[in-house]
């Protein structure tokens, strides 16, 4: 199982900042994601995460970042 910081996971799925993934962990979508370890530190699960962003994501005229 591959796990990724909040800026690491921004970066692979081509979002521009972290303000998406907070938001989402804010309001406790990604719940089922998330990892902190004993230091605190907050990771998020990779596997099926970009499946579920994309089914959770509404397209926008610019084209989704996801797809």
């Amino acid at each position: 199982m591959t796990f990724a910081t909040i800026s690491g996971t921004a970066r692979i799925l081509g979002f521009k900042s972290r303000s998406t993934l907070y938001s989402w962990i804010d309001k406790g979508y990604l719940d089922d994601f998330l990892y902190e370890d004993a230091k605190g530190r907050t990771y998020l699960k990779q596997e099926g995460l970009r499946e579920f962003m994309v089914a959770n994501t509404v397209p926008t005229a610019r084209g989704n970042v996801l797809s």
